[in-house]
């Protein structure tokens, strides 16, 4: 015979289980914060989201599904996939014990929706993507990144001046606890690098461009470049 305290952990354990298969997204966005400033519905199983903050930007649609064995780590594992205009795109996310992690993320975006840069240097139709193995924050400062990043916008932007400009490809990268994203490229009529830092919603672009083409440098010098010792530079700080 089964007795009374044996009984009593199997109800305890079925109701456990229970609550955690019916268990609302939304619960689990308010323990971790991710996705608490969206609207979220459905289950940990089969979630969606609406409106989750990429930067300065806010996604249309997300959909989210629990990884069962995360559980067993004390961590939400989820896979999720993007659908948005500006976004698409897939990968994992998971958060728990003060830390949050992405990983096998594939990305198409059109940078244009990120980061806003002066005079039109980048156009709505410019596309970048980003694949990233793994980016890693604990307690809300970045600690490990490993992924590529290609943008083919200046290369476009090239093209609408009629000058050979390069599309610019990089790495990402943790820097004064923020990701970062390294970029650069050479081509006929410029070299440039720019860095990305990426912090609470805000992306600090700094691009330094070297050309000896007067095309070129009147277009930057137009957009809010200055130049000093041969090199063009321009700091965004974010907003």
């Amino acid at each position: 015979m089964i007795s009374r305290t044996a009984l009593g952990m199997v109800f305890l354990l079925l109701l456990i289980a229970a609550l955690v298969v019916f268990m609302p997204l939304r619960a689990v966005s308010a323990v971790t914060g991710v996705g608490r400033d969206a609207a979220v519905f459905g289950s940990v199983w089969n979630g969606h989201a609406q409106g989750l903050a990429a930067g300065p930007h806010r996604l249309a649609n997300a959909d989210l599904s629990m990884r069962p064995a995360g559980l067993l780590t004390g961590q939400a594992v989820f896979d999720w996939t993007v659908e948005d205009p500006a976004l698409r795109g897939s990968g994992r996310a998971s958060a728990g014990f003060g830390s949050q992690r992405l990983s096998d993320v594939r990305l198409t975006l059109t940078p244009a929706a990120f980061v806003s840069l002066p005079g039109g240097l980048i156009s709505p139709q410019d596309a970048a993507s980003v694949i990233a193995e793994r980016v890693v924050w604990r307690d809300g400062q970045c600690a490990e990144a490993e992924g590529r990043v290609r943008s083919d916008a200046l290369y476009a932007l090239g093209q609408r001046l009629g000058a050979d400009l390069p599309a610019l490809d990089g790495v990402l990268a943790c820097r004064e606890g923020a990701l970062a994203i390294l970029l650069s490229g050479e081509a006929d009529d410029a070299s440039v690098r720019a860095d990305i830092l990426l912090t609470e919603g805000r992306a600090r672009v700094t691009a330094r461009v070297e050309t000896q083409t007067p095309e070129v440098a009147a277009v930057l010098q137009t957009n809010g470049f200055t130049l000093a010792d041969g090199i063009w530079t321009l700091t965004l700080p974010g907003a």
